[in-house]
């Protein structure tokens, strides 16, 4: 899956732009990461507040579609009762795979960007183990309400990787001063130490 692949390359440090290079003195390096960090911090909460406004937003298109599938008359297909049994099972499987990523994605640790970012991907990555055979169930009598919500689901990775690709950047900048911040205070652990 091209959202797996491209969470996995991002959290695992994939090819971002070569950031800006700046040339700070070693005595004003702890003011410059406060800085930056400051800086990082409004772009990273603005970044999380879009992305939960496109969850709820998500989240309250796909309850229709839902209530749309749960009131699919399965009594108007005609096949055995075992099949419909299946489809019923799976159906009901299968939305509630959906509700429990919507509850995991509304919960979704607002910390930082590369958390929310792993912690996405690891949503996706849960929902799809549990929810794929449920979902072939259904679909073999309720095809097109099914259909509904996989195209849902499926327009909203995609936001949410063009988003996250947006923002790779921010990403690579915030680890990279996170980074300098602890070898910093390690430095000054060991100065202390001498």
């Amino acid at each position: 899956m091209a959202f797996f692949d491209f969470l996995r390359k991002l959290v695992q440090g994939g090819k971002a732009e070569e950031p800006e290079k700046e040339k700070v003195s070693l005595s004003d390096l702890g003011a410059w990461v406060e800085n930056k960090i400051k800086d990082f911090k409004p772009q990273e909460k603005a970044t999380l507040d879009f992305i939960q406004e496109k969850v709820d937003f998500f989240a309250s298109e796909l309850k229709e579609k839902i209530n749309a599938a749960e009131s699919f008359d399965l009594n108007t297909k005609k096949a055995e009762d075992r099949i419909k049994s299946a489809v019923e099972e799976g159906r009901k499987k299968y939305l509630e795979a959906v509700e429990y990523l919507i509850g995991r994605l509304n919960n979704l640790k607002k910390e930082g960007l590369e958390e929310a970012i792993t912690d996405t991907d690891k949503i996706f990555s849960d929902f799809n183990k549990r929810s794929r055979l449920s979902y072939e169930r259904a679909t073999i009598l309720i095809g097109k309400e099914m259909g509904e919500i996989k195209e849902s689901l499926k327009a909203f990775s995609r936001s949410l990787i063009k988003i996250f690709d947006e923002n790779k950047g921010l990403v690579e900048s915030s680890r990279l001063v996170f980074l300098i911040k602890l070898k910093l205070s390690q430095s000054e652990k060991i100065e202390q130490e001498i």
